[in-house]
C-alpha cells in the first residue's frame, strides 16, 4: 500500500471508527509523522500526523479545542509533530498501543496547561 493510500486509511478510521478497536498503533503514526517530515510536512501523512498532534475544532466557529496539551503560540506543527514521532517510537508497546492515548500521554507531558 502506497504511503497516500495508507494516510488516507488512516484518517477514514480515525473519523468514522473513533470508538472503535480499529485506531492506528502509536508506531504507525510514528512512521505517518516521519513520512510526512521527510516529504516538507505535506500531503496526506501530513494531514493525518496532524490530526492527532494538532486537533481543531470542527463543529463550528464557536467551538472550543479540547486538548489534554497547550502548546505555545507560535510553535510549529514541525515541531510538535518531530517531538511526537520521536516520543512515540521510543515508547515499548507503540506496535500495539493506541495513537490517541500515546499522544495525549506524551503531548500533555511536553506541553503542560498552567
Amino acid at each position: 500500500m502506497n504511503s497516500h493510500l495508507r494516510a488516507m486509511f488512516f484518517i477514514v478510521v480515525a473519523l468514522f471508527a473513533r470508538d472503535a478497536c480499529a485506531e492506528i498503533t502509536a508506531l504507525e503514526l510514528a512512521e505517518t509523522c516521519a513520512r510526512a517530515l521527510s516529504q516538507n510536512y505535506a500531503g496526506l501523512d501530513a494531514e493525518a500526523c496532524s490530526w492527532y498532534v494538532a486537533p481543531c475544532p470542527v463543529c463550528g466557529p464557536e467551538a472550543q479545542p479540547q486538548a489534554a496539551w497547550c502548546v505555545p503560540a507560535g510553535e510549529p506543527v514541525t515541531t510538535i509533530a518531530a517531538r511526537a514521532a520521536a516520543a512515540l517510537r521510543a515508547r515499548p508497546d507503540a506496535a500495539h498501543e493506541g495513537a490517541k492515548a500515546a499522544v495525549k500521554d506524551i503531548l500533555s507531558r511536553a506541553y503542560p496547561c498552567q
